[in-house]
């Protein structure tokens, strides 16, 4: 997430796994031809923002993780996501900790999930 935050995309890439048709519900990658654009598109829809703690890691097997994150934005905030699309605050809490799943995929750690989206 450093390097995604920071626009650093080639060296982001290799580091994400992710199911591309979720990619597809926000861009047409068709459309951009380097990585670098792609993934800037892809920032300026998702939440590419920084680590700011790593609060729990799980291991679910010997070739996967799962990491509850929390991310800073703005760089002083936490980051949260609360109530959405009219719902009453009151009873949706924000939440503030995001798990992320990360695989082994031909012997390399890779992030599985998208960047947070928010509507």
């Amino acid at each position: 997430f450093t390097y995604i935050s920071e626009g650093n995309y080639s060296q982001a890439e290799p580091l994400f796994h992710g199911n591309p048709e979720e990619l597809s519900a926000f861009l047409d990658l068709g459309e951009n031809e380097s990585v670098e654009l792609n993934w800037e598109e892809i920032c300026r829809i998702l939440w590419c923002i920084p680590v700011a703690q790593i609060t729990d890691v799980e291991k679910v097997s010997e070739d996967e993780l799962v990491f509850y994150t929390v991310f800073v934005y703005e760089n002083t905030r936490r980051f949260e996501i609360g109530a959405c699309c009219g719902a009453d605050p009151a009873s949706n809490l924000p939440v503030w900790q995001f798990a992320f799943p990360v695989s082994r995929v031909d012997g390399e750690w890779k992030v599985m999930r998208l960047p947070l989206y928010t509507p």
